[in-house]
């Protein structure tokens, strides 16, 4: 960060002990080294800060080009629907979600239902 050198902090604590005295250089020193560890760590606190606001920032464009792409998936899908002839389309209320219809093959397996420990302790 700053090029300072061993030579230049020896003629910095020489002039130190020649303006402030022997007698208050180690308490100006000690109070030097606190100012510069709550620098330090307010420098670190705003450091973390930014990097947690730029991450948010980054999650928040992963959403919304995941959104933007469902978004294009669901015009492909209604441009596709809309291709298909009318004869060769499905019927749409057979295959709405949550109308219980059942396929039209024999086949399809029994729905199974459970019960929790409650409703079998209450029974």
């Amino acid at each position: 960060m700053f090029d300072i050198g061993f030579g230049e902090l020896v003629v910095v604590a020489v002039v130190a002990l020649l303006v402030v005295g022997p007698e208050r250089l180690p308490r100006l020193a000690r109070d030097a080294g606190r100012w510069l560890h709550r620098a330090r760590q307010m420098a670190a606190s705003i450091r973390n800060e930014f990097e947690r606001e730029v991450n948010k920032a980054e999650e928040l464009k992963n959403l919304i080009d995941r959104e933007t792409s469902i978004a294009d998936l669901h015009k492909q899908i209604d441009e596709t629907s809309t291709s298909i002839p009318a004869g060769m389309r499905p019927p749409s209320d057979s295959n709405a979600p949550g109308s219980g219809a059942q396929a039209s093959s024999g086949d399809a397996p029994p729905a199974i239902t459970t019960t929790s420990s409650r409703d079998a302790s209450s029974q």
